[in-house]
């Protein structure tokens, strides 16, 4: 559970490879009870990539899709901000609707992106490993979650967020 990697010296959350690993498992495993049928997997780079590895694997969906969006600006001093959603690279659909398309993404802060994926395809499914939403605040719009966070303030550093010589 997150709330074990939560560290109060720096009031942020640290999961291990093998956290994100289960919880894309609970994740893909929710999606299996659904009997969902998709047609496009979709991964929202960058945080989606590894749990949409795992999920696809779980589920046996080979070909996926990637969408490049960007919801933070990274800040002189290394951190990162929210900032306006930009989309860089949308997948190609079989539907443009999102009628049978799975967007995969690491978590959902304040809804953002989560609802700019229902507005611009209002018939896909979402899929968060951690929302820090609970399922009662109108913003919430994902459609299957591993885990919501406790601290919703609080960020999540995951392991693939490696710090570089520019960002340090």
């Amino acid at each position: 559970m997150l709330r074990e990697f939560y560290h109060e010296d720096d009031g942020k959350y640290w999961p291990d490879h093998e956290e994100i690993k289960q919880m894309s498992i609970k994740v893909g495993e929710l999606i299996a009870e659904s009997e969902l049928s998709v047609v496009n997997l979709v991964a929202v780079t960058r945080g989606g990539l590894i749990p949409t590895g795992y999920i696809s694997r779980l589920l046996h969906w080979s070909q996926t899709e990637t969408m490049d969006m960007n919801s933070y600006r990274r800040n002189e001093d290394g951190t990162e901000s929210p900032s306006i959603i930009r989309i860089t690279k949308r997948p190609i659909l079989n539907n443009p609707d999102g009628t049978g398309t799975l967007f995969i993404d690491d978590v959902s802060d304040k809804g953002g992106t989560v609802r700019r994926l229902k507005t611009d395809y209002p018939n896909s499914k979402v899929a968060v490993i951690y929302s820090k939403l609970s399922a009662d605040d109108p913003n919430f719009l994902a459609d299957y979650v591993g885990e919501y966070t406790e601290r919703p303030d609080a960020w999540i550093n995951f392991p693939w967020e490696v710090k570089t010589k520019q960002s340090s």
